[in-house]
Order: C-alpha cells, then structure tokens, then sequence
C-alpha cells in the first residue's frame, strides 16, 4: 500500500557514505490507516508528539500502543505490519540497510546473524533519546562534527541491536554498546535537563565516580557527561526558540540555564550566532517566497 499523498516526508540533512550509510527522515502524517510493506531496512521510528497507535490483524483491532516521547517502534528486514491512528503521527524516522548496522557493529560474532525481532511499541528511552538527538544534530549541519555523529551513531546502532536481537549478549565493551551505569545516567540527566541538577546526582544515579563517568561518556558519546547535559539542553531550547512564543530569558530558564546570558553564551559557542538572531534567520527562511 502506498502512502497517502497528504504524508509529508522530509529527509534530514545528512547523507553519509558507505560504511554508515543511511536515511533520517522527519515524518507528518494526519488520521490513517496504513500497511507497511516489507522493505530491505531497518526500520526505527521516534516519536515526536502521543499518538494511539492501533494494530490491525485480519481486519480485527488487536492492540493498542500509547506512543509519546521515549517510546521505539523497530522493524527488522521483511518484516510488515498494519496500523491505524487519528491525529496527526509526526516523528523520525531512520531507514538503515543492513549492511551498515553490520559495519557499525563490527565482527561481533563471526559466521553467526543476528535474529531480529520486531517491536511495534517498546518503551525505551536511552535509545530514543539518543536517536532523536541524532537526528537534531542532523537537521543542525552536524554542529558538534561529523567524527561526533558517528561516534554516537554506532552507539545507537549498537543499544538497537542489544535491544532488538534474540541472541545472547555479546560482550559489549567489544562493539561500543552503552554500559548499563551510562544508560541511567543519560536517563536520569533526559528525565532532569530542566532542573538545577550537578555532576554529583548524575553520578550517583549511575553508581559511577565523577572520573569513571567522564571517561565511559567521552569513550561512548563522545564528550563529557556535563559536556552532553548542555548540549542537550542547548538542542532542547533551540527547538523552544524556533516556536517563537518563549522569550530568550524565559527559554533559559525553561531549559535549565541560569540565566538569558549564560544561554547565551553557550547558544553562540555551539550555533556561532546569538539565539535571537538564529531565530530570526531560521523563521525568515521559513516563510513563503524566501528562498
């Protein structure tokens, strides 16, 4: 089945080549009811706003799935399935071929594939986290650097096949899969962003030192644990500033900053430009006729 033609599709402005290659794609879709084929790819979607989402089997409703932010729909290679919603589905989307997820993970274990299973619904923050970061990076020109995105991409791709698979656990370190201390501190930092929260708390959720912390977040995510606190703040209120109803003072203190002049000065170190400027720019090239 086809998509509807009111289906709005925009891929997100990355496009690596082999050996990660793969598509992130932002989708907006209203009320429907749709079969999924079975496609050649990976299939993981994030979403953006709730949805009930409703499975259909043989023309009977079979389940029903609360979808809202932290949630993980994954679909192996070959696999379909058909489901129904009312309102408006809007998330990310990544399209990866299998070949990729081999490369990014590695001889895990030679001579043997993975079995993968499909999850419609899986509640699953760290891994939704992560990606929908990934695609904001994306959708941002890779400002933190394309040696950055990978690294966290082969995270993600990593946490997915941990996930996702019925074969025993590998020996994570090996591959660059995320230590279980790592993914409770990246939970508890997402559920806390807004909050006056230090490297302490975030280290004592984790059971890790402030030293063993730091090292498992720059060996996996590629940065600091507060060096990923604000960066996700940033990400956050960059994304409050595109709504345009929230002051630059009001979005700084939404966000977890201490002020409008601490925000931005962190705003300018990773956009180079203020955030009143980068609103007004992006919300100009935004409008009909400007480009």
């Amino acid at each position: 089945m086809a998509e509807p033609a009111d289906w709005i599709r925009e891929p997100a402005a990355v496009e690596l080549p082999p050996p990660l290659a793969l598509r992130i794609e932002l989708l907006r879709a209203p009320s429907a009811s749709f079969h999924r084929r079975p496609v050649p790819d990976h299939d993981i979607f994030l979403p953006l706003r709730p949805i009930c989402l409703h499975e259909i089997s043989g023309g009977r409703r079979r389940s029903s799935f609360d979808y809202r932010r932290g949630m993980v729909g994954f679909t192996p290679p070959g696999e379909s399935w058909s489901v129904s919603w009312e309102g408006t589905l809007e998330g990310v989307t990544f399209l990866i071929p299998p070949e990729t997820m081999a490369n990014a993970l590695g001889a895990v274990q030679p001579g043997r594939q993975p079995n993968w299973r499909m999850v419609l619904a899986d509640h699953a923050p760290a891994i939704a986290f992560l990606g929908l970061d990934l695609a904001e990076q994306a959708l941002g020109g890779l400002p933190g650097g394309k040696d950055t995105f990978e690294q966290q991409l082969k995270t993600f791709l990593t946490m997915l096949h941990r996930r996702y698979t019925s074969q025993p656990e590998v020996d994570l370190p090996r591959i660059g899969g995320l230590r279980a201390q790592v993914l409770r501190a990246v939970a508890y930092i997402e559920s806390h962003l807004g909050a006056d929260i230090d490297l302490d708390q975030i280290c004592a959720a984790a059971h890790l030192s402030r030293a063993q912390a730091n090292r498992c977040f720059r060996a996996e995510l590629g940065t600091t644990v507060w060096g990923y606190v604000q960066r996700r703040r940033i990400e956050k209120a960059r994304v409050s500033l595109l709504k345009g109803s929230l002051s630059i003072g009001q979005i700084a203190r939404r966000h977890g900053f201490s002020n409008a002049a601490h925000f931005s000065r962190e705003f300018r170190r990773r956009y180079r430009c203020p955030p009143s400027v980068y609103r007004q720019e992006v919300l100009k090239q935004s409008q009909p006729g400007s480009g």
